[in-house]
């Protein structure tokens, strides 16, 4: 008895096809393997929290919405030394970190409250001046390095760290007169003011 071999060949050739085809389509990069070592780039560790200002009287430190004197000036706060208020952060979990500020290269930048840095005017001369009864921004700026012992990245380098408060500056004070118009005894002078008891003229009768 003769065995038909047709149908096979027919099924082995359509199957190559379908085989090439296919291959044909596959994206080149679908057959690359991943990083072999398995290591996972996350994100670089950072810092949080806040940097400090300190007032003109040179201990008492800003906080937000503080009401300042109406003789304080700009140029006259300072940056803090005082770093506790950073601290260094992971949001991917790792460990081992550490933070260095450089407070050697810290400033203090002073806006409106539109956002407009302060002029150089401005600067030097008391806030109630330019701006009474209103706030203004005091940004204390300073760039921190954070490191971390595991995970990828371990550090982004140098990083600016910005700290913000509101400042409000009081009204501007009311002017005293130069001189202050008195009556007595039926007699009207204008007399500046008065210091001493003996500068009060001599109480007495108009009458005769």
């Amino acid at each position: 008895m003769t065995q038909d071999t047709t149908g096979t060949s027919r099924t082995v050739l359509a199957v190559l096809i379908a085989v090439i085809l296919v291959g044909s389509v596959v994206p080149v990069g679908a057959v690359v393997l991943s990083d072999s070592t398995g290591i996972i780039h996350g994100r670089a560790p950072t810092a949080v929290g806040d940097l400090y200002a300190v007032m003109p009287d040179g201990t008492t430190v800003v906080t937000n919405n503080v009401i300042v004197s109406q003789t304080a000036t700009p140029s006259q706060f300072t940056v803090s030394s005082v770093t506790t208020g950073i601290t260094p952060y992971d949001a991917d979990g790792d460990t081992g970190l550490t933070m260095t500020p450089d407070m050697a290269r810290a400033t203090l930048v002073w806006k409106q409250s539109n956002g407009t840095p302060l002029t150089a005017a401005q600067l030097a001369a008391p806030l109630v001046s330019n701006f009474p009864n209103s706030t203004v921004t005091l940004e204390v700026h300073a760039p921190v390095t954070t490191t971390s012992t595991t995970g990828l990245p371990t550090t982004a380098g140098q990083v600016p760290f910005v700290t913000a408060y509101t400042v409000k500056v009081p009204a501007a004070p009311v002017p005293m007169p130069v001189g202050v118009k008195i009556a007595l005894n039926g007699f009207a002078f204008r007399s500046k003011m008065v210091s001493r008891v003996q500068d009060f003229p001599e109480l007495g009768s108009t009458s005769g």
